[in-house]
């Protein structure tokens, strides 16, 4: 892809010590349904995958508001720490503006988009985490990276393929004349 977007990399680290054994425990489900528990008998490794894929989780239902995130995090959880994670993230500068507007419920936010893009020889698909528009012709993609499938690669390799992840979202906005920042 010819056209790379400005991106924001912040890595953020989910496997807090202790996590492997408090993993063992029986918690509720982030999405906050009554009822459902989950328990882990893995390994740290598995525990610090599901840590990660547990905060993305979260990143997908939080509206933005510490009310919400004390639901969500409650203090005698197991995703108490989360809380200070998710908050550093919606203090960050860049973040800013998304948090505000999904606290407003602002239909500029859009979360969990199906992306198709169709190429010569094959189509791509996937799930774009957020986005939101500042103007009709300029938009903000995130895609919270939580997990740890590219972990062997360097920090600088991991960007790039970021960068090309994003890039590769962003083609049909910009071929609709849209301003994307990632």
């Amino acid at each position: 892809f010819p056209v790379t977007i400005p991106v924001l990399v912040v890595f953020v680290k989910t496997f807090a010590s202790g996590a492997a054994q408090a993993f063992t425990k029986t918690t509720r489900t982030l999405t906050g349904d009554k009822g459902q528990e989950r328990t882990s008998e893995n390994s740290p490794i598995q525990s610090a995958l599901q840590r990660g894929k547990d905060f993305h989780a979260l990143l997908e239902v939080w509206n933005g508001e510490e009310a919400h995130l004390k639901k969500l995090c409650p203090a005698d959880s197991l995703f108490e720490d989360f809380s200070a994670l998710a908050l550093s993230l919606k203090s960050h500068p860049r973040l800013k503006e998304y948090f505000e507007l999904t606290a407003l419920r602002s239909p500029k936010v859009l979360r969990e988009l199906p992306i198709i893009i169709e190429l010569s020889n094959y189509r791509l698909t996937g799930i774009i985490d957020a986005l939101y528009f500042k103007s009709a012709d300029e938009l903000v993609l995130i895609d919270w990276k939580t997990g740890s499938s590219l972990e062997n690669l360097s920090r600088d390799s991991r960007i790039e393929a970021f960068k090309m992840q994003l890039s590769v979202y962003a083609q049909p906005f910009l071929k609709n004349g849209i301003r994307v920042h990632g």
